[in-house]
């Protein structure tokens, strides 16, 4: 008998144009509030205790908070946040061009010929959002990038990565030009998006 997991609920949230209009230090304290925001909407829709204070560890991991684990991410245009009982990974990317040095900085020889489409923009942020999302759960930064690989793509929103050889499965959503990626342990996902 499979032991059924409980479903995770992360939210995803277009930023307001008062917090788009701020700049500098007010801008990335605002974008943290929302993040933070949204973290606490995925605690309350998935009946875990809401978190008040977000505390990190030496290397900036998330750590549990009365047993919740949670993950941010934030960009200038939206924010995403998960809450689960379990540690998890989540990033979020607005879609654009990049530089041909910064997708050979990202991906690993051979990565980009497991994608069936092959539209360089999409296969980058799938794979650069993916890893992210590893090293949030892994907790730890870019200094860890080597030590994810992505090693299959079943479909247009998953994909399978390695981290130091222990398989992780991605589960991206998909919005306009943005990408969000989150490490799924098989649970049933319900996203919850919040235009501006």
């Amino acid at each position: 008998m499979r032991i059924r997991l409980p479903a995770l609920n992360p939210v995803v949230k277009r930023v307001p144009g008062e917090i788009l209009a701020l700049g500098g230090r007010a801008s990335v304290q605002a974008l943290g509030l929302l993040a933070r925001e949204c973290v606490r909407l995925s605690a309350e829709k998935s009946g875990l205790p809401l978190p008040h204070e977000f505390p990190k560890g030496d290397r900036g991991e998330p750590l549990p908070v009365q047993g919740v684990n949670w993950s941010l991410s934030h960009k200038k245009s939206c924010v995403a946040g998960i809450a689960s009982c379990w540690k998890s990974g989540i990033d979020v990317e607005r879609l654009r061009p990049v530089s041909d040095g910064l997708v050979r900085r990202i991906c690993q020889p051979g990565e980009l010929e497991l994608f069936e489409c092959r539209e360089s923009v999409g296969m980058f942020f799938r794979v650069f959002t993916a890893k992210e999302a590893v090293l949030k759960l892994k907790g730890v930064g870019l200094a860890g990038l080597s030590r994810v690989r992505i090693t299959s793509v079943p479909d247009h929103d998953s994909l399978v990565a390695e981290y130091d050889g222990s398989p992780v499965t991605i589960i991206h959503f998909w919005m306009d030009d943005h990408l969000v990626s989150m490490v799924n342990n098989g649970s049933e996902i319900n996203w919850e998006y919040i235009p501006d």
